[in-house]
């Protein structure tokens, strides 16, 4: 028998096991109407993405998570190119400002790129976040 998160299925992996564990910056988003409902062959399954972020935005944000919600957005709008760059740099700017942390605000500030400065690769990701 196999074990480990290769064996979890969706309904039994305790994420907030592992939460402690995360080290990286943590961004979550949905639109405020980002709910889709599945019809009769899928079991009537109403399936709320905002409605979690909302009801847990504080425990998310004391574990590390940034919680964005996009007003007056269903899950299409959302997902939208016009939506999802913008919001992941801003979200991305923020990230590696050197901007001090603020408790509830997402992850500490002290965690640095990956590239190393003045690398090509670090000017060519920090060009296309200008």
């Amino acid at each position: 028998m196999r074990s480990g998160p290769e064996s979890s299925t969706p309904q039994s992996f305790d994420d907030s096991a592992i939460q402690s564990r995360l080290r990286c910056p943590r961004l979550c988003f949905a639109g405020s109407r980002d709910e889709i409902r599945y019809g009769k062959e899928w079991g009537d399954v109403l399936v709320s993405l905002a409605g979690p972020l909302l009801q847990r935005r504080s425990e998310l944000e004391a574990l590390g998570w940034e919680v964005r919600i996009l007003d007056e957005l269903d899950h299409t709008a959302a997902m939208q190119p016009g939506n999802v760059p913008p919001l992941l740099r801003s979200w991305l700017l923020e990230v590696y400002s050197s901007t001090p942390h603020t408790p509830g605000a997402g992850p500490p500030r002290a965690w640095k790129p990956p590239w190393s400065a003045g690398s090509r690769e670090g000017a060519a990701i920090e060009e296309g976040l200008g």
